[in-house]
């Protein structure tokens, strides 16, 4: 039997960015007050948002803005390719990653 308990929350409709602020707000129970998280959105291909085939600019949104609500000291984001400069939805200026705050 599995010891870990998983809470699963689904939306529909509406901006994405308050949606999944919203049902962040509702499932999660740890604490990131002062701690830097590291926000990794699904970016390995070039497509449009919400064709699915990468993470949706206001569902990265929603989770930047979860993050800050919750104390977050640094919200790092990286890119799924050290070598790409830039990401499709222009978060990244740097090789490596780049720091929002």
């Amino acid at each position: 039997m599995n010891p870990f308990r998983y809470r699963v929350g689904i939306r529909r409709g509406g901006d994405p960015a308050l949606m999944v602020l919203n049902l962040l707000r509702e499932i999660v129970t740890k604490e990131f007050r002062g701690q830097s998280v590291l926000i990794k959105p699904n970016l390995g291909f070039l497509g449009r948002p919400g064709t699915g085939i990468v993470t949706h600019c206001e569902v990265v949104r929603g989770v930047v803005r979860f993050m800050k609500e919750a104390g977050a000291r640094d919200r790092v984001f990286s890119p799924p390719n050290p070598s790409r400069k830039k990401s499709p939805m222009g978060l990244l200026t740097r090789g490596e990653g780049s720091r929002s705050t």
